[in-house]
């Protein structure tokens, strides 16, 4: 089977079709979506999508870009989020250096209390870190807590051994497929007990279907992309990624 572990199916792309983009997630072998959320609203949005189907799961958070807007009662609100059914992990969490929608110390600030708060659930961490590995990596050593994955990774060798010494999974994205030699040398250094991929549909579509809006059932071409550069059968891909899934979220 194949695993997403990170898609947003709140979008608004979705408004008009999500149960047949569900439908064609099944149709092509994807038994496991985990959706998740970028604010308070996004987050309970996901909770009542998660509850119609059996494949989907979710994790609750706040995105960095959504950092500014932030009131200390809505870190409190992912207490009562997480208490949810299906709700296996904390994310989209984490910094972005590149966009800087939200200034830098209100990213770090929001970062440190959802870290916290996954620390105190032993709950795992969706993180989301675009120019700011190093000072992500900085924050979870502070805080002493590293049971989670750096999604749609983006960084270098250096990075990489970091985050793997550390514990952290590896996720990637349809980027695996635009033919970049860079992350593919970073592919093939990242251990089959840490690698997990993701749509981050409806964004960074996959090729054949780059250009289109992603989808979970899109997952397919990566699991593709990334066998081959691993030189490995598809299905015992998907044994492995399935095995990491369920080890990282904790579901059965």
């Amino acid at each position: 089977m194949f695993c997403d572990i990170h898609a947003h199916l709140t979008e608004e792309d979705y408004k008009q079709d999500l149960p047949l983009v569900i439908e064609r997630a099944k149709i092509e072998n994807v038994n496991l979506i985990i959706l998740v959320g970028i604010d308070i609203e996004d987050s309970k949005k996901l909770i009542e999508i998660i509850k119609k189907d059996k494949i989907l799961y979710g994790n609750v958070g706040i995105h960095p870009h959504e950092a500014d807007r932030i009131k200390e009662e809505d870190i409190k609100k992912i207490y009562n989020l997480l208490k949810e059914e299906k709700i296996c992990g904390i994310g989209e969490i984490g910094l972005d250096f590149y966009k800087n929608y939200s200034q830098r110390e209100n990213q770090i600030k929001v970062f440190k209390e959802l870290v916290k708060i996954a620390k105190e659930f032993n709950l795992p961490m969706n993180i989301h870190l675009r120019e700011s590995h190093r000072e992500g990596l900085k924050i979870l050593k502070e805080i002493n807590y590293f049971k989670g994955v750096l999604h749609c990774f983006s960084g270098n060798e250096e990075i990489l051994k970091s985050a793997i010494d550390l514990g952290l999974y590896i996720s990637y994205s349809g980027v695996i497929t635009f033919g970049s030699e860079r992350l593919e040398r970073l592919l093939k250094k990242t251990p089959l007990d840490r690698l997990l991929l993701e749509t981050d549909a409806p964004y960074l579509t996959p090729v054949p279907k780059r250009g289109m809006r992603n989808e979970p059932s899109y997952i397919k071409y990566i699991y593709q992309k990334v066998s081959e550069v691993l030189e490995m059968e598809i299905k015992e891909l998907e044994r492995r990624i399935e095995e990491n899934v369920k080890r990282l979220f904790t579901i059965n």
